[in-house]
């Protein structure tokens, strides 16, 4: 039986700001894939076929590691991460379950535009499943109230990923939800929630008026207001190299320095 509250379907909502938009499982019955819990805002045809196709794309991958992004058929504004156990089987006639325990998937549903945050959680989102399913001795132990308390958890540890990145572009600032994405903007800024620290790194090869960079940090002071609840400490860096060793240090190689 799925399990879908409308109350739950109001919190993950098409307009959320919350960076996981929905959490499904998926159990593999003897008949099939069934999916047993859906806390999403996708119907139960469109969790069903992103269990269907989801499995088979990934086939026979190792248990215990996450996978993804995954797409969410006729949902671009979704993608999902994935996570594989076994467990142990109550009752099936099936030898190859009886024998390897019964496939189970946690489907991880959040909007593209939070690909980053979410991106950078998942060492943490797999740390704690793998954690969690230590406990899980068989198939009667995924109930509703264990499974609300693992979306839970998992929108906890989601939502307290490290680091958010942005740009300022047309005269505002606007987050990157992709590293491959960064154009080739005067201004990067890292938010480093566990620093609490914004950096400002000042691209070299603009050039930037004082009317500029007063708009900059204007913008900035907004970000910190609405975003962070003036909990960041702002840094400018303007010095190449420091900016290099910075952008090497979060793994940001996709922008491309101006010299």
């Amino acid at each position: 039986m799925t399990y879908q509250n409308p109350r739950d379907l109001a919190r993950t909502g098409e307009h959320s700001d919350e960076i996981i938009s929905g959490l499904i499982v998926t159990v593999f019955q003897d008949v099939g894939p069934t999916v047993e819990y859906n806390r999403s805002i996708l119907s139960e045809e469109q969790a069903f076929n992103l269990s269907v196709k989801g499995l088979t794309a990934l086939g026979d991958s190792k248990e215990k590691e996450i996978y993804g992004p995954l797409p969410v058929q006729n949902r671009e504004d979704l993608q999902a991460l994935a996570f594989l156990l076994s467990i142990k089987a109550k009752d099936t006639k099936d030898n190859r379950i009886e024998e390897y325990g019964r496939p189970v998937a946690f489907w991880l549903i959040f909007h593209s535009s939070k690909k980053r945050q979410v991106l950078h959680a998942s060492g943490l989102v797999q740390s704690y499943l793998t954690m969690l399913i230590q406990g899980l001795e068989n198939e009667d132990q995924l109930t509703k109230e264990k499974l609300d308390h693992i979306y839970e958890r998992l929108t906890s540890i989601v939502s307290q990923a490290n680091i958010r990145v942005f740009g300022y572009l047309d005269g505002k600032v606007t987050e990157f939800s992709d590293d491959s994405l960064i154009p080739l903007t005067p201004v990067i800024i890292i938010a480093d929630n566990k620093k609490k620290s914004l950096q400002l790194l000042m691209l070299p090869g603009h050039h930037l008026s004082p009317i500029d960079r007063r708009n900059i940090n204007i913008a900035i002071n907004n970000l910190n207001r609405e975003k962070f609840k003036y909990g960041m400490t702002v840094q400018t860096i303007e010095d190449p190299e420091e900016i290099r060793k910075i952008l090497n240090y979060y793994k940001i190689e996709a922008v491309r320095l101006r010299t």
